[in-house]
């Protein structure tokens, strides 16, 4: 257990550098002029470029570790799905502020807002198809089941008859 949640957090270790540092090029996409992706106001508060770029790129690893690391909730049997779904979803938010105001990804109360409503949406938009899927493999192995049974009462009364 303990090596798949830390295969889970290196995983996502990975994926938050690598969407953290695409998420800051796209951002900085219109205004950067050929310099590192990493916001101006970061970039002046450390004092160098170069730097920001791999202080960002460090805490965007450690974001995607704890937002990985957090589906471990999932795998907590006594946990209702809607508490452990909640819980990482709160997990993620809760640490996105935080890290998106000292990387300076956003800057108002707005654009907080505003990003925590487009997590909690793709958040759902995942769960929800999830569940779709799970919902189909309940039911098809609810079908299977039924159809086990059926065979196995009609083989007992033919042997009952023998």
């Amino acid at each position: 257990m303990i090596r798949k949640n830390l295969i889970r957090a290196a995983l996502g270790f990975l994926i938050g550098m690598i969407m953290g540092d695409g998420i800051a090029f796209l951002t900085t996409l219109p205004y950067n002029n050929g310099d590192l992706p990493v916001s101006s106001e970061f970039a002046q508060r450390i004092g160098d470029s170069f730097l920001a770029f791999i202080v960002q790129t460090i805490v965007s690893g450690l974001f995607g570790a704890l937002c990985f690391g957090g589906i471990t909730l999932h795998d907590i049997e006594k946990l209702p799905l809607a508490v452990s779904c909640i819980s990482h979803c709160l997990i993620m938010i809760l640490t996105f502020i935080p890290v998106s105001l000292y990387l300076c990804w956003v800057s108002s109360l707005t654009d907080i807002i505003i990003m925590a409503g487009i997590q909690i949406t793709v958040y759902f938009i995942i769960w929800l198809i999830v569940y779709s899927i799970y919902k189909k493999e309940i039911r098809e192995l609810n079908s299977m089941q039924e159809k086990y049974l059926s065979n196995k009462k009609i083989n007992n009364t033919e042997e009952e008859k023998v």
